[in-house]
């Protein structure tokens, strides 16, 4: 009779708190919903917080490696963030690779109107039923390439997270939709020149 007792409130917490902190999508999974989105709307009725999001966020820019990086940097500071990891390492060949990892930027609270601002900016927002979330936040990482023809080749990654306080007290991660990465890209295009 102790075991039947003990596996109710294991299961109410279970369907509770269970299943909504999402680890990222696989690529396949990432495929799956782009096809979905392309069969439920035309280009021009997808809705907007769908527009950036694909499967990789690259660009190619003219400029030395080493004015990439910096920019990227700087970029970082002109969106209230921080560069935690700045690393370069040459490869065999003799061409620069970098990684950039930024602290987690914070991008909403809760006095902001935060529901609005972590949907536009997430693919998928954890359900919580009663859930009050208290911040909004990314953490981006760089990936930067020289290439052969003097050219900088990087690549965004981000991740979107959010402390829910009221019935989990926990931080939550799920996947960002493109949005900070397109215009992170547009505002480090316009530093560079491009």
């Amino acid at each position: 009779m102790k075991n039947k007792i003990l596996i109710i409130p294991f299961l109410i917490v279970t369907m509770a708190i269970g299943t909504f902190a999402l680890p990222p999508q696989s690529d396949a999974d990432r495929e799956n919903l782009i096809s979905k989105l392309d069969a439920l709307y035309s280009a021009d009725e997808l809705p907007e917080r769908y527009a950036n999001y694909r499967q990789e966020y690259k660009q190619s820019y003219d400029d030395a490696f080493e004015d990439v990086f910096n920019n990227v940097i700087e970029v970082l500071g002109d969106f209230s963030c921080r560069a935690v990891v700045s690393k370069q390492t040459m490869n065999d060949e003799g061409y620069f690779k970098g990684v950039i990892k930024s602290d987690y930027c914070v991008f909403a609270n809760k006095i902001d109107g935060i529901v609005d601002s972590l949907e536009y900016y997430s693919v998928k927002v954890p359900f919580i039923r009663g859930g009050i979330w208290e911040t909004g936040r990314i953490k981006y990482t760089f990936i930067l390439r020289e290439q052969e023809d003097g050219s900088t080749s990087i690549e965004i990654r981000g991740e979107v997270s959010g402390l829910e306080n009221n019935i989990t007290e926990t931080i939550h991660f799920w996947e960002s939709n493109g949005n900070f990465e397109v215009a992170f890209l547009d505002n480090l295009s316009g530093k560079l020149g491009e």
